[in-house]
């Protein structure tokens, strides 16, 4: 087995220089008067067997088993709810943001040197609404099961942003 020699935890042999021990005849330079030698004690009792199934019936779990929990269980059909939603919801309307954004630019043929500034703006602030919004979709999917009260937040906050972003595509400021 490797070992680490960065100090505690981590399997180091011997310990940290910046985190001595108490003398208690431990350490690598104990003399043999200074405690009682370290001893092994008995050898560890055997693994018991797994106990006898019934016909049909799954064997019992070990009584020491370590089971799933946070982030490497499952999600339950209930929490995967707000991000299909927002997803279902959010989607269509990324979509038609995206088919906008590519379109806006023909807005702006009729303009002239000096005029269309909000126009312009409106061209540059939507790509990054849209972006906040697919953002915040994601984050709605990636955030862990034991943070379940921010799921629903970031969903609402992305259908907003999508809604925003569709609404000035819809209402931009053509030139006259």
């Amino acid at each position: 087995m490797a070992t680490h020699t960065a100090g505690h935890c981590h399997g180091a042999d011997d310990p940290d220089p910046a985190r001595p021990h108490p003398p208690d005849g431990r350490g690598p330079d104990a003399s043999p008067s200074s405690g009682p030698p370290l001893q092994s004690g008995p050898p560890l009792p055997p693994r018991p067997a797994l106990p006898p199934t019934a016909a049909g019936r799954p064997p019992e779990p070990w009584p020491y088993a370590v089971h799933l929990t946070g982030t490497d269980s499952p999600r339950e059909p209930r929490e995967i709810f707000v991000p299909v939603l927002c997803s279902v919801l959010c989607a269509p309307l990324l979509a038609i943001g995206a088919l906008f954004f590519m379109l806006s630019p023909l807005a702006t043929d009729s303009c002239e040197p000096d005029g269309c500034h909000a126009l312009f703006r409106a061209m540059e602030v939507d790509p990054c609404v849209l972006a906040l919004a697919a953002v915040l979709l994601a984050g709605c999917w990636a955030v862990p099961n034991r943070w379940h009260a921010v799921r629903p937040l970031l969903g609402v906050g992305a259908l907003a942003a999508a809604l925003t972003g569709v609404y000035l595509y819809v209402h931009l400021p053509l030139p006259n």
